[in-house]
């Protein structure tokens, strides 16, 4: 089915066709009437007068401009194909329902027009039963309709040739037989035909039920492929958003920290400014602090040297208020001596002579300390 597409909606046609066309029979016996019949027999054949009991058709044996027509309608793929609805798939189901019935009406009719045609074939063998199996065929073929072959239908003129049955007085039973056994194989071809056509059918609507719940499936996981889509595009819109955050307050924080790093810049620069006047002052101060001590140990040695100078000054000065004392003991010495004086007095002298030398023994390491 998957090869022929337009398989079912062909056969439909094809037995619409079929079922517009004229029996077989009924076009046969118009030709007899005429005196010519488009069959393969040979030109000696004698036409048969037809019996009392024969319904003799009283149309005219040219097909009428429905029936060519209709003929002529045979439905070739190029064309179905060109001429293919937009709608068709909405309308399959109901083209489905109705080639269905359409096989289930074959395939009734058919067995029944097999056993009438059985029947008709069985009675040409008798020549006085020959005159009513052909009625008997064309009602068979007038209720169903659908026995009749498209290969016989559309068959080449130019296969048949005309004969002249004027001068025959009848025709031969093999004249009725051969016509029907071809349409009873033709009608088995059809019917095998139409069983191949059903089982492809069914295995196209089994293909369809598939091929329609893969479709929901696909659908359901084309659904749920698109809400994953929208919510996967929300979330990287979200991240978008968080990212040019993000990135403003990078470059906001990249120009911080360029403006940092020229104030760094500028800080180290006064860094090194501040130390080099650091350095020149502690220099400085270093040469101060060295002026400083050297004026405090010169004051110091100063001072020094003026409190020895001090104290040497008060040894001397001392020291010649001793000589003086001394020099004065001994004149009030030697006054003393010359003067008369009792025994208690000379032990008085003599007592203080002993006073007075122990001074003069103190006096002599002080002129020493002096010197």
């Amino acid at each position: 089915m998957a090869q022929m597409p337009n398989a079912v909606p062909q056969l439909k046609e094809w037995v619409e066709d079929l079922l517009s066309q004229r029996p077989y029979s009924e076009c046969a016996w118009m030709e007899l009437s005429k005196g010519r019949w488009e069959a393969r027999l040979p030109k000696d054949v004698a036409m048969r007068p037809p019996s009392e009991g024969e319904d003799m058709p009283l149309e005219s044996p040219t097909p009428k401009q429905g029936d060519e027509k209709k003929r002529k309608r045979v439905p070739s793929s190029l064309d179905s194909e060109k001429k293919k609805p937009n709608k068709r798939l909405a309308r399959k189901a109901k083209e489905k329902e109705d080639n269905s019935e359409l096989v289930a009406q074959v395939r009734t009719t058919l067995p029944r027009t097999e056993e009438v045609v059985e029947k008709a074939l069985t009675g040409t063998c008798e020549p006085e039963r020959g005159a009513t199996a052909l009625p008997q065929a064309r009602e068979v073929e007038r209720e169903t309709g659908a026995d009749t072959s498209r290969a016989e239908g559309g068959a080449p003129r130019d296969e048949l040739r005309e004969i002249d049955l004027t001068g025959s007085p009848q025709i031969s039973d093999a004249m009725i037989a051969r016509p029907v056994r071809q349409r009873l194989e033709q009608i088995r071809q059809l019917q095998a035909q139409v069983d191949a056509i059903q089982t492809e059918a069914e295995e196209f609507k089994k293909n369809m039920d598939l091929t329609t719940s893969q479709k929901e499936a696909v659908q359901a996981q084309l659904a749920s492929a698109e809400a994953q889509l929208r919510a996967a595009k929300e979330k990287t819109s979200v991240q978008a958003k968080r990212i040019e955050e993000l990135r403003s307050g990078l470059n906001s924080a990249i120009s911080s920290q360029e403006s940092l790093a020229t104030e760094l810049e500028a800080a180290k620069s006064d860094v090194v400014v501040a130390n080099t006047k650091a350095d020149a002052k502690v220099a400085q101060f270093k040469v101060d602090v060295e002026a400083i001590q050297a004026y405090a140990n010169s004051m110091v040695d100063h001072a020094r040297w003026e409190a020895r100078r001090e104290s040497i000054e008060g040894v001397y000065a001392q020291g010649f208020d001793i000589l003086a004392k001394i020099e004065n003991a001994k004149v009030e010495e030697a006054g003393a001596r010359k003067l008369p004086f009792p025994e208690k007095g000379s032990e008085s002298l003599t007592e203080s002579e002993g006073r007075e030398d122990p001074d003069d023994e103190d006096a002599a390491p002080d002129e020493d300390r002096a010197t």
